[in-house]
């Protein structure tokens, strides 16, 4: 009779867990009871979908270079990504010389919110099993990157570790990692912060969420603006970015388990003889201000001479760029300037 009651206390125990676990399904339960984790960025890899497949196999019949972009909302323009607005931008702000040059090549851009070492490393081996290997690689190298704090951090390994990643690699991807995995898989806790203060941080950091969720959708360019004349929206914006950006990067260390993950970027990109350049894309120096004030500066020095790459060009140097859509995030100017370097890179 003890054991079949503690039999049915702990079926009765997990139902009601995982009853529980479902409620914050809900919309409104989820956006005043936890912090919501961005995974809709993850859907292409998650599915193992290639957008621009039909593209992809055009350019190779046409026998133009292929070039491939990884990196997170930064490498992508959060903003203009999926407007014809930018390529037009693009298209009549570059010299006739680089214009020439860019069009002997397609680019195909995989970058995407929150990105990192982890996602990167399964879509491209998602794209090289298809058949598909780009003449050049073009990789952004950042400290966000390898940062087990960061706010996408646990999305990345519930989302673009998928299953089949998973069994090809078992042997090395940390076993942590793993059963955050399988757990997240099961559990829409796992996903989530529970936070049941009612406080405005939360509603806007939820909100922001949201418009993040729909960066990809977004067709009109909002209004960018040069260092020194910015308006009030940027204030607010980079109010919550910097306090968003100092919890993130809070005793900062480049992570051992993100190292691996890109060591086996690099184990790939060499086992395929693929050219690649590194790249970091440039930040409004408010941001730099905060950075110096981090552990980022020492770290990442470190990581960089031990990693002892070549071709890696940082866009902060030299104030490259003074224009901005926001505190994070580049505007089209200094992607229209940025453009003439990756040019020289794909001189293949």
């Amino acid at each position: 009779m003890e054991n079949l009651i503690k039999k049915y206390f702990l079926i009765l125990l997990f139902l009601s867990i995982f009853t529980f676990d479902k409620l914050f399904s809900i919309p409104f339960i989820q956006n005043y009871f936890t912090i919501v984790s961005p995974i809709s960025f993850f859907e292409s890899i998650k599915n193992n979908i290639l957008v621009n497949e039909e593209k992809l196999k055009l350019a190779i019949q046409s026998k133009k270079k292929i070039v491939f972009i990884f990196g997170s909302s930064t490498s992508y323009g959060f903003y203009f990504n999926e407007s014809d607005y930018f390529n037009s931008i693009l298209q009549k702000n570059l010299d006739l010389k680089n214009k020439k040059n860019l069009n002997q090549f397609e680019i195909f851009n995989f970058s995407y919110a929150g990105a990192t070492v982890i996602s990167h490393l399964v879509r491209l081996e998602q794209i090289l099993e298809r058949g598909y290997k780009p003449d050049l690689i073009l990789l952004e190298l950042a400290a966000s990157s390898f940062n087990t704090n960061n706010s996408f951090y646990e999305a990345e390994i519930s989302e673009s570790l998928t299953f089949s990643f998973i069994l090809k690699n078992f042997s090395w991807i940390p076993k942590e990692h793993i059963s955050k995995n399988f757990l997240k898989k099961f559990f829409l806790l796992s996903k989530l912060k529970l936070d049941f203060s009612m406080t405005n941080q939360k509603q806007i950091f939820n909100q922001y969420r949201m418009v993040m969720n729909l960066g990809l959708k977004i067709k009109k360019i909002p209004e960018s603006f040069e260092v020194g004349e910015e308006k009030l929206g940027f204030y607010l914006s980079n109010q919550y970015m910097i306090q968003n950006f100092k919890e993130n990067f809070k005793n900062f260390k480049v992570s051992p388990e993100m190292i691996l993950y890109f060591h086996k970027i690099i184990e790939l990109i060499n086992k395929n003889q693929i050219p690649v350049f590194y790249f970091h894309t440039a930040v409004h120096p408010l941001v730099n201000e905060v950075i110096q004030e981090t552990s980022i500066p020492t770290e990442w020095k470190s990581f960089l001479e031990k990693e002892k790459l070549k071709n890696f060009y940082d866009l902060n140097q030299d104030k490259f760029c003074t224009n901005f859509m926001d505190p994070l995030h580049m505007g089209i100017p200094c992607y229209i300037k940025m453009y003439p370097i990756l040019i020289k890179e794909l001189r293949l």
